[in-house]
Parts: structure tokens; sequence; C-alpha cells
């Protein structure tokens, strides 16, 4: 298979992953059980080193194994065919499908405040918000490659702008 990823392209995967629901969702649930601003803080820049060290980790992985395939090669690699088989399967159909989902809720969630009539949408106008974006993004990925890298380096971009205005806003108040 053709590379058709560069380095930004990856690096954006998973600054996207990492923003995705560990930055605007999991602190709310987090932050009431934290008693000190300081912790919380010591928090996040725990989260943070060890999404680096799974980058890196991940970063080895690739350079020792450049196959096409991901978590399957490594370990394919490491384990044999039948561990690798059984993981991607699992991944077809429970936990890629079940965190698209949890994602794609947390966006409906959001996204309905920004409506005029939100104080009248419920779990009907979320969910219906949340397959409609499931299916954009599907149909994006089904135009090639190339243009779903290009929605994702974009999608993270403004991840990244979105967390960066929520610092300096902090920090300004």
């Amino acid at each position: 298979m053709n590379r058709v990823l560069g380095r930004w392209d990856s690096v954006a995967i998973s600054i996207g992953i990492v923003i995705g629901a560990g930055i605007f969702r999991v602190p709310s649930e987090v932050v009431p059980h934290i008693a000190s601003p300081v912790w919380i803080l010591i928090a996040w820049m725990l989260g943070g080193l060890y999404s680096f060290i799974g980058s890196l980790c991940y970063a080895e992985l690739a350079t020792r194994f450049p196959d096409t395939g991901g978590d399957y090669v490594f370990l394919r690699e490491c384990y044999g065919k039948l561990t690798a088989f059984l993981f991607a399967w699992s991944e077809l159909l429970i936990t890629r499908t079940g965190s698209v989902a949890a994602i794609a809720l947390m966006f409906g969630e959001f996204a309905v405040k920004f409506l005029p009539y939100h104080a009248k949408t419920g779990e009907w106008e979320v969910k219906t918000l949340a397959v409609s974006v499931i299916m954009a993004l599907s149909a994006c990925n089904l135009l090639g490659l190339k243009t779903g890298s290009r929605l994702q380096n974009a999608l993270t971009s403004l991840k990244i702008l979105a967390i960066s205005f929520v610092i300096i806003v902090g920090l300004l108040l």
C-alpha cells in the first residue's frame, strides 16, 4: 500500500484522539473530586505526560514494524496471528464503534447548546445530531484517505485553537 499520510497527519491523529474526549469532557467529571487547583493542573500534566509517552511508544513500534496496519501489525508480530485477528474484530465490532458513538454523543450534547432553541432540545435531537455527524465523517472517509486526513487536520487545528483560547482566557482572568 502507498504511504499517503505524512508526519503532520500522524501527529494530528494523536492530538485529535487526546484532545477529543480527554480535554473537553473528562475535566467536568474529574474536577469536583479534586480539592485544589494545583492538583487539577498536576493531573492534567500527568495525563499529558502519559499521552506523550504513549505516542513515543507508538512511534517506536511504527519504526520497528513499518507495515500498514498499526496495532494489528504490532500484536501480530508480538503475540501471533490469532491474537491480532481477534483484536482487529473486537476493534471493528466493539471498541472503535463504541468510542465513535460516545464522542459523537458528546459532540451532540455540546453542539445543541449552540442552537437557538437549545432549551427545547432533548435526547432525540442529540442522538440525531450524533448519527448525522458519524454519517458525514464516514462519507468523507469514503472519499479517500487524503480527504479524510485533511478533515482530521482541520478538526485537530480547531481543537488546538479552542484549547489555546481556554488557556489564554484562563490565564487572563
